[in-house]
């Protein structure tokens, strides 16, 4: 996705981000919420490219929203897919253990893809 064809435009402009929920007088408050879904849209780029990096790398495809398998999802088709997982973390005294709930083997493949880091975040590492 990029500004130059439009789909950068039009993913903020989608009902992703829900700006329409959102009302805003002062032009500072309109300058830092563009500045906020400008940081999205940023991580929203990296994690797509980084993901359809991996998948090439390994020759290897995910489903998309047809269930077709493909080597260039969107960013949006995965995220939608987390939705429902959840890292819960309980604290009793001195002890504390991370839960992750609602966890599929695809969404567990798909963290791999982005290294270690979201394997820990995902308690799929040591």
């Amino acid at each position: 996705m990029s500004f130059a064809d439009g789909e950068g435009v039009r993913f903020i402009k989608s009902d992703t981000f829900e700006v329409d929920s959102i009302f805003l007088q002062k032009p500072s408050r309109i300058e830092a919420l563009m500045m906020v879904m400008t940081l999205c849209l940023m991580v929203y780029n990296i994690a797509q490219h980084k993901l359809r990096q991996a998948l090439e790398k390994v020759n290897e495809t995910v489903p998309d929203q047809r269930m077709k398998q493909t080597k260039q999802p969107t960013a949006a088709w995965i995220f939608r897919l987390f939705h429902g997982v959840h890292v819960w973390t309980i604290r009793q005294w001195e002890t504390v253990q991370t839960l992750v709930v609602n966890l599929r083997s695809l969404m567990t493949r798909i963290i791999r893809y982005f290294g270690p880091s979201a394997e820990k975040i995902y308690s799929l590492s040591g």
